[in-house]
């Protein structure tokens, strides 16, 4: 998972994931969201705002994009 090499310090036990916003465009979905690395007791050890792209065919998802800023996992 691409993820791994940005989380390897982190001993998150959940992942919470909030959508602030989202657009349609034909089979286009556009989303910007905060996905955050929890600990057991629910408290945010790192959080990353994306921004991704869905291709949408028949009701499912045929591609999926995300971009983000790795800078919050940097040392």
């Amino acid at each position: 998972m691409v993820m791994n090499g940005f989380v390897d310090g982190i001993d998150s036990n959940d992942f919470k994931m909030k959508i602030v916003s989202a657009i349609r465009c034909g089979e286009s979905v556009m989303t910007e969201r905060i996905d955050d690395l929890c600990d057991a007791s629910g408290k945010v050890l790192a959080g990353l705002r994306l921004m991704s792209i869905f291709q949408v065919k028949d009701r499912k998802i045929t591609a999926w994009r995300d971009y983000f800023d790795t800078a919050p996992f940097k040392g």
